[in-house]
């Protein structure tokens, strides 16, 4: 493994991962969670040699896995407890 890869692994280490090349020089990178999830990132070989894309790489794929349908909060959670009503106005 060269160190893009071990970078790449570091870290999503909490997680399954596994990579495949790609005949253009990139990488199809696959995360699974322990709940049966999945993301899956074509990386073209750009961006596993420069350091700045990479971070950006690793930040975005932790933005979609907090954002995944298992990782949000239910529906109720987010409603407010206490119903009334909307203000209304009136002109005079």
């Amino acid at each position: 493994m060269t160190n893009h890869f071990d970078r790449l692994s570091s870290a999503f280490a909490g997680f399954q991962t596994s990579t495949r090349n790609r005949p253009d020089g990139g990488v199809l990178f696959e995360i699974k969670d322990g709940s049966g999830g999945t993301i899956t990132r074509a990386i073209s070989h750009m961006q596993l040699h420069n350091a700045l894309q990479m971070e950006w790489l690793i930040s975005s794929i932790r933005r979609d896995m907090a954002a995944s349908p298992e990782h949000l909060p239910a529906i109720a959670a987010l409603q407010s407890q206490q119903r009334f009503d909307m203000p209304t106005y009136v002109s005079r």
